[in-house]
């Protein structure tokens, strides 16, 4: 196993038993990973501390506010914020941990183009390809937007775009899409 990297690692659940437990292997480089969560019902809480993470529990603030409460948690000086519904590939996963071993000094985030997944595959139209986020930032730099939906990393100074993807595996059940909607 190789060592890990100073990284902090910010997720929100709530019941992400499914999710979860392929979510943090996917990040298991980073040597500090927040999983803060609102009221799960089902093993998400147990999985994140037996998977060695910080666990909070807080009461529901919205998408933004909850991921800012991860983000004031974390203690290293680069943080990656993913959903419980998202990896990162192991090509990804070495880009990272290259950056954060050798930094640019000028740099003070990074953004990821976002495979989107719907049942199983890969959808590259319609907008969903290629999805670029800033997942990737200095603590210090960095923080989240207060939307309640559709929040984002608001980094003070220069983010640069990467080539490669996180990939995100979006609700598939067409019952539970047509509830969201």
């Amino acid at each position: 196993m190789q060592d890990k990297i100073p990284l902090s690692v910010a997720v929100i659940t709530k019941n992400e038993q499914e999710n979860l437990p392929g979510c943090l292997d996917s990040v298991a480089f980073a040597q500090q990973i927040v999983v803060v969560d609102s009221g799960s019902s089902d093993d998400t809480c147990r999985i994140a501390s037996d998977l060695g993470c910080d666990v909070f529990s807080e009461d529901w603030r919205g998408f933004g506010p909850q991921k800012q409460y991860a983000l004031d948690r974390c203690r290293h000086d680069w943080v990656l914020v993913l959903d419980a519904d998202e990896r990162v590939p192991q090509q990804t996963a070495r880009v990272i941990r290259s950056l954060i071993q050798q930094p640019a000094r000028d740099i003070a985030g990074y953004s990821f183009p976002r495979k989107n997944f719907f049942q199983g595959r890969w959808v590259r139209h319609g907008g969903w390809w290629p999805d670029r986020v800033t997942r990737l930032f200095l603590r210090e730099k960095g923080r989240m937007t207060d939307a309640a939906v559709h929040e984002a990393v608001v980094v003070n100074g220069t983010v640069e775009a990467l080539g490669w993807p996180l990939e995100h595996l979006t609700e598939s059940d067409f019952s539970a899409i047509l509830q969201k909607i």
